[in-house]
């Protein structure tokens, strides 16, 4: 089974499913490159050569909400029957569930008996830069995994991880700016030690029964930080370019041609896997929250899946995997985000990378910085800034580490602690600028400023020298600035 997205929850149920309220969902008439759900059109008209599929994925639309009403019934898709034809796929959680046809519209019905599907939230180390496929979450969950680095043409210059809400976001239950660590919680990841990452964007989850096509965010890392490609047993580094885009209108072409596509991803549990996508344009109900393994207690509806077989291909805290085209290429497909004890479910990557105006960053990169020639390290720079978010705001400590040559230091880890309206404890590691940045979240509104002290500095081969410390603008002492909202 699963790890759950908070502390508090447990295992998720198998027989749960037949206790839920499925519901129902009327085939889309948008066109076929809106981001609101599954359409036909994507599948190809009649006459493209596909027409078997192009009937399938008719009935599969035309009769799902009648399927998904069936108890035991979690989910439908368009897949090949064992006779290799063209077949509405129909997801139970237990053999024998009444109502199910043979066939719909002439199309035949293949029955599959999967199990619950269910977030799925080693490669669990404190690495830096940590690769794709490493653990990660928000302070309030327990682990998943860092997808990609992937890049905005909106904020020239900075990179992000690309995971899942569930994951980054704490199932909407956080705030932008929140810190994300690495590895996550779960994995021993703490703050602000482990701060690898701030909350950027993500989008909702609609838990009241209407129709979601992802579960995705991104959070704002810094290349030192987070590396654009997986450890050296992963696949590598992705490309940039999607699978299935040769129009690069930044969506798939033809999402039939997905069927039966060979795919491979590298996670923070099951690592490396290899798998085959078995279905395509799938209508799931996926469980977040049970009430001790007996009682789905919140679930959200998805359409416009991606389904993958076998149950091998993931497993506990692979949350947020990229999912690539398992040849040379390595061409994004997919967004793990759930599934069942047979079954993986990923979001369509076209969808989710549109959202958020991104392109995953397959990228060579530059190569590492020299390693500083001095003896010492201090504080060059010393800087403040504040954001805010509804009713608290966030301090952020910009710092610069020089060695005495007044050379940029990377690899130092800057200590330092909030007072006067704010308390506790932070921490960064600067890159290749010798910058890093130390933030201090969920500040009340009525709090005007608060302080921030450098209290130490560490390095690999560099002693600290506190009496050095100064600021290259003269704006504070080098040791300690206030921050203003």
């Amino acid at each position: 089974m699963f790890f759950s997205t908070s502390p508090s929850r447990s295992r998720l149920p198998l027989v749960a499913v037949a206790l839920i309220a499925a519901a129902s969902f009327a085939c889309s008439d948008e066109p076929s490159n809106s981001l609101t759900g599954p359409q036909l059109q994507s599948a190809g008209p009649p006459g493209t050569g596909q027409p078997d599929i192009w009937a399938a994925l008719a009935a599969q639309e035309r009769h799902t909400p009648r399927l998904r009403a069936l108890p035991g019934v979690v989910g439908t898709a368009v897949g090949l029957n064992p006779a290799g034809k063209p077949a509405v796929k129909v997801f139970t959680v237990s053999a024998g569930v009444a109502g199910i046809p043979a066939s719909l519209d002439n199309v035949p019905v293949s029955v599959e008996v999967t199990g619950l599907f269910s977030v799925k939230t080693e490669f669990i180390s404190r690495q830096r830069p940590a690769p794709i496929g490493f653990s990660v979450g928000h302070i309030a969950i327990t682990a998943g995994t860092a997808g990609a680095r992937v890049l905005r043409a909106s904020s020239p210059g900075s990179v992000y991880i690309l995971s899942n809400n569930h994951v980054l976001a704490a199932s909407n239950g956080a705030s932008l700016g929140d810190p994300i660590l690495q590895p996550g919680p779960f994995d021993g990841g703490v703050y602000p030690d482990d701060v690898i990452a701030s909350l950027t964007d993500y989008q909702l989850i609609d838990f009241e029964g209407g129709v979601n096509t992802m579960d995705a965010a991104i959070a704002l890392t810094h290349p030192d930080s987070f590396s654009n490609a997986t450890a050296v047993d992963g696949y590598g580094l992705p490309s940039s370019v999607i699978f299935d885009d040769a129009n690069t209108d930044g969506l798939f072409d033809n999402k039939s041609v997905l069927l039966q596509l060979e795919v491979q991803k590298s996670g923070r549990t099951t690592e490396l896997t290899h798998g085959t996508i078995t279905g395509i344009n799938g209508s799931v109900t996926v469980c977040y929250e049970d009430f001790f393994g007996i009682l789905c207690l919140v679930s959200a509806n998805f359409d416009d899946q991606l389904l993958i077989s076998d149950g091998t291909f993931s497993g506990p805290g692979d949350s947020g995997s990229l999912i690539v085209t398992d040849d040379s290429n390595k061409n994004p497909v997919g967004l793990l985000f759930a599934g069942s004890e047979t079954i993986t479910v990923a979001n369509r990557i076209d969808l989710v990378l549109t959202r958020f105006g991104a392109t995953v960053d397959g990228s060579a990169g530059p190569p590492p910085p020299p390693p500083p020639t001095g003896t010492t390290v201090h504080i060059g720079d010393l800087d403040g800034s504040a954001t805010g978010q509804g009713s608290t705001w966030t301090a952020h400590a910009a710092v610069t580490a020089h060695d005495e040559a007044h050379v940029a230091v990377s690899g130092a880890t800057v200590n330092g602690s909030f007072s006067g309206g704010a308390s506790g404890t932070g921490s960064c590691i600067t890159v290749a600028t010798g910058q890093c940045t130390v933030s201090k979240p969920g500040i009340r509104k009525k709090v005007a400023r608060v302080t921030f002290t450098v209290s130490g500095v560490t390095h690999s081969t560099l002693s600290y020298n506190s009496s050095s410390n100064h600021d290259v603008d003269g704006g504070t002492n080098g040791t300690t600035i206030t921050v203003a909202r």
